[in-house]
């Protein structure tokens, strides 16, 4: 195998920074690439990736998640997500923790 057979495409999605899919239950979302200034801030900011309870802990954490899941995930109408509609839309722990990663891959 070459290095060129080696590396999986970046899809245009998400180079022209449309996102891409995110299904959790029978609900489909877009998770986009951040912004180089908030990924910037993302790095400072600690939060958790892997354990969600803590950031849902801890209340500056969780004002934190809850920026980044408004500024990077969309439901399918195109409106931002925010802690409270997660709830709404009866998404798990492991849910949370996989749009923090899914935001973290697409972001390079």
């Amino acid at each position: 195998m070459t290095n060129m057979e080696a590396k999986t495409p970046v899809p245009f999605s998400v180079m022209n920074g449309d996102g891409e899919s995110f299904i959790v239950g029978d609900k489909k979302y877009t998770v986009r690439p951040m912004l180089v200034g908030d990924a910037l801030k993302f790095a400072e900011d600690g939060l958790s990736i892997s354990s969600q309870l803590f950031n849902l802990a801890n209340k500056e954490a969780k004002e934190k998640l809850d920026f980044y899941l408004s500024q990077y995930c969309f439901d399918e109408n195109k409106d931002p997500m925010t802690i409270e509609k997660v709830i709404a839309d009866k998404w798990s722990i492991i849910d949370l923790k996989n749009f923090l990663r899914k935001l973290c891959d697409l972001s390079g």
